[in-house]
């Protein structure tokens, strides 16, 4: 007999059979009142149960592939219920497990067998053959459960005369089973997307006595979003999965990409050739990159339907092992964990510690060397492991190996943004879980703009310790006075005056260049940080041009306090984070690394921060260079702010009374402004409606 395949939406049929009424059945098992997650299985079924008589057939092998190892038991009971009603199976005769055959298989030709599988490291295809040879050869039928072919007995796939393969779990199936249980259809919709993400265990711990639809939707909801109650040892929120991360939406859809695609490995139908195995995550310290992993783990280990572990490590946690040795073996003992269990999810955080071999020097040189390269045959041994997701973060890309990235390793870079004010109310919501807020959240997430995650945490800690000290609920109120917590004293108004100036510059100068180049603009302290602009996306070609926009974009704030204040500040200098520092930094690379300058065709190595002081003070030609580029940038950067100077202190204005602008807001401020000089030109010739039209 030939294998034929029965997917949803199949319309093959065996020969010369007639369909059965898989609504009876469907009934019938309501009778017994089946669990949730076996009612989802039978919704399922019937997708691809069409007929009844290859059901009847005795001798038959039966694969039957789940969407994952926790629908392995379910779907076995609802196949227990369509095989009773078809095949007429009395109560006095069980359906058999084919790895405990022992003993003669009996008389009555209607029994058949089962072989569960959940995918479980100890699933082997090489063990329950011979089971299954004795069981089809005496004539008997063995039906195989798993979420993938290479977890049961190799002999049962080979010969499986027919192969099912349910689809993932979605509304319907789940909405069905919801109506089963409750008796009423649910008026509430979960995505299908959503729907994917339930185990069969969510749909047990979703269960009670005598709700209603929506109420078990809504404990649906809070299990797979992670709403469980906070940890009684941390007090931590659990962490949610991806579908309910905010502020990352770039990460969020690789993440989703990823866990379904580690379920389709787990499963056996997809490659790993075909799987992303390393990413790169950049961004600011406190933007939630290590959160993310989290969530990613969770997300994946949801999909798979079996525990994706997350195994973490760093350089200073390697490093603490002792010496050289001691290091390099805690660093392979990790990679050995993550591929003796699989799938799993690798993660190396603050990955820049490495170091860039082409910068090291002095002493250390060959210790950082080794360790580098120790890193390097870890990365490629795992390339070559089956099951294991590579994954690093960074804040500085610029300090790592070029080997380390380069395609096979970790070749996938995403940069994880500051929030928006969208996100920063979700991660609002999400660490308030269970803690109702007197007030506009709103206002609060508005305020928080140009915050990380981390920031949000300690703010909603803080409110909630100052609610407890006073005996109440929390307030709006408690919030916005964390978020407007400084280091140090409050900045005096000249001060402000000062932020408000210098932020502007940059504002206007990015601002201007589109209407959604700017996202936001904020002169309030955040941690050591007193006001911060941040452009809404960068441009992906480096050429001539956009280095020069780079430069007039970082001293635009300097520009902005030489022409609204007549004298500048130390504002722009400082630290390596600083303007000036990644002004020269930039310009250094023009000349050095980027092949932009036409004096300095020679590539010395991606400056860092060091290396640019030993450029510049061993190069005098190219310190040269790099000052002409950096006065021409704030020549032209005054001249610009110097002609919409009206424009730029509206802007500083607007800061100083409210603290925080989005991108829009500045853009209307620079509109108006550009409107009103239209008009002052042309007061005659300019029709309103023409006015009205400037952008």
């Amino acid at each position: 007999m030939t294998s034929r395949d029965l997917t949803a939406g199949s319309s093959e049929l065996p020969d010369d059979t007639d369909e059965f009424d898989f609504e009876s059945v469907v009934e019938s098992a309501l009778k017994p009142n089946l669990p949730a997650a076996a009612l989802v299985a039978m919704a399922l079924l019937r997708r691809v149960l069409q007929n009844d008589e290859w059901l009847k057939a005795n001798g038959v092998a039966i694969v039957v592939i789940t969407p994952n190892g926790d629908f392995v038991e379910p779907t076995a009971m609802a196949w227990r219920q369509v095989a009773g009603e078809v095949r007429r199976i009395p109560d006095r005769i069980k359906v058999g497990k084919a790895e405990s055959v022992n003993r003669p298989l009996g008389d009555d030709n209607r029994h058949y067998f089962e072989v569960r599988r959940v995918g479980e490291k100890s699933d082997r295809a090489s063990s329950g053959n011979d089971s299954v040879s004795l069981i089809l050869s005496g004539g008997r039928t063995v039906v195989g459960f798993a979420p993938g072919d290479r977890f049961l007995p190799s002999d049962l796939v080979r010969s499986a005369d027919y192969r099912v393969t349910m689809p993932q779990p979605d509304w319907s199936a789940v909405a069905s089973a919801i109506t089963a249980l409750t008796g009423e259809a649910p008026t509430e919709v979960l995505s299908d997307s959503f729907c994917r993400m339930v185990t069969a265990s969510d749909l047990t711990l979703a269960s009670r006595p005598n709700q209603s639809a929506n109420d078990f939707v809504g404990r649906l909801m809070k299990l797979v979003q992670g709403g469980l109650p906070a940890d009684a040892l941390t007090g931590t929120p659990a962490m949610p999965t991806l579908d309910c991360v905010h502020g990352m939406p770039e990460a969020v859809a690789w993440g989703l990409a990823l866990a379904r695609d580690l379920a389709e490995f787990h499963r056996g139908r997809l490659d790993w050739a075909d799987i992303d195995r390393g990413i790169l995550l950049v961004g600011r310290p406190g933007t939630g990159k290590t959160s993310f992993m989290r969530s990613l783990a969770r997300t994946c280990s949801r999909e798979v339907g079996t525990e994706v572990p997350l195994i973490a490590g760093s350089y200073a946690q390697w490093q603490a092992a002792g010496h050289l040795g001691d290091m390099l073996r805690e660093m392979r003992k990790a990679f050995e964990q993550a591929a003796a269990e699989t799938p799993s999810i690798l993660f190396i955080d603050e990955i820049d510690s490495f170091g860039d071999r082409a910068e090291f020097r002095g002493d250390y040189a060959d210790y950082s060397r080794q360790t580098v390269n120790a890193l390097l045959e870890c990365l490629d041994g795992v390339a070559g492991r089956r099951g294991v997701i590579v994954a690093a973060a960074t804040n500085d890309p610029s300090r790592l190996d070029a080997a380390l990235v380069r395609p096979g390793r970790l070749d996938r870079t995403i940069r994880i943004p500051l929030p928006d004010e969208t996100a920063l109310l979700g991660i609002f919501l999400q660490h308030l879980r269970g803690n109702p807020v007197d007030g506009d959240l709103t206002r609060a997430a508005r305020a928080a703009l140009g915050a990380t995650g981390a920031d949000v945490e300690k703010w909603c800690r803080g409110a909630r310790r100052v609610a407890r000290t006073v005996k109440r609920g929390l307030h709006i109120d408690d919030l916005l006075a964390e978020i407007r917590t400084t280091v140090g004293a409050p900045p005096s108004a000249e001060e402000l005056r000062l932020r408000a100036a210098h932020e502007a510059g940059h504002a206007y100068m990015i601002a201007s260049e589109g209407p959604e180049a700017l996202d936001v603009v904020s002169i309030r302290q955040i941690g050591a940080i007193g006001g911060i602009t941040i452009p809404e996306r960068e441009s992906v070609a480096v050429t001539v041009e956009t280095i020069r926009i780079y430069l007039r974009r970082a001293m635009a704030g300097r520009a902005a306090e030489i022409v609204l204040l007549g004298v500048a500040s130390a504002g722009c200098g400082g630290t390596e984070n600083s303007d000036l520092a990644k002004a020269t930094i930039l310009a250094v690379a023009a000349c050095t690394s980027l092949g932009l300058v036409d004096e300095f065709p020679l590539w010395l190595g991606r400056p860092t921060a060091e290396g640019v002081v030993r450029i510049l003070t061993t190069r005098p030609d190219i310190a040269a260079r790099v000052t002409l580029m950096l006065d021409e940038a704030q020549t032209e950067a005054v001249r610009v702010i110097t002609v919409n100077r009206g424009a730029v202190q509206a802007i500083a204005d607007a800061l100083m009374e409210k603290e925080t602008l989005d991108g829009p807001a500045v853009t209307e401020i620079i509109r108006h402004h550009r409107s009103r000089q239209a008009r002052r030109r042309s007061p005659q010739s300019t029709p309103p409606a023409e006015t009205n039209a400037v952008r």
